[in-house]
């Protein structure tokens, strides 16, 4: 269940930005800052490996329990296991 979802969202033919996003859920907490920077939309769709990805996080922490929504793979003794950021 989502229980928060907030974040800044730019678009450009050169760059996508998330500022001040914020995810919560009951097992998960992330906050980040996330660009994408490209020099053209055609680099953006045919050239991934063109684009320059940065990523930011601060006060994470993914539940895996919610990770178990995407994949079954986490086995069930993790699955109330916590990833979380390192203070930078």
């Amino acid at each position: 269940m989502l229980t928060g979802l907030k974040g800044d969202a730019v678009y450009s033919d050169k760059q996508i930005r998330l500022n001040n996003f914020s995810l919560s859920t009951p097992y998960t907490h992330i906050e980040n800052v996330t660009s994408l920077d490209y020099t053209s939309l055609d680099d953006l769709t045919k050239h991934p490996e063109k684009v320059k990805l940065s990523l930011q996080f601060k006060n994470t922490a993914i539940g895996l329990k919610d990770a178990t929504f995407f994949s079954d793979a986490i086995p069930a003794n993790y699955r109330n296991e916590k990833l979380r950021s390192m203070p930078m």
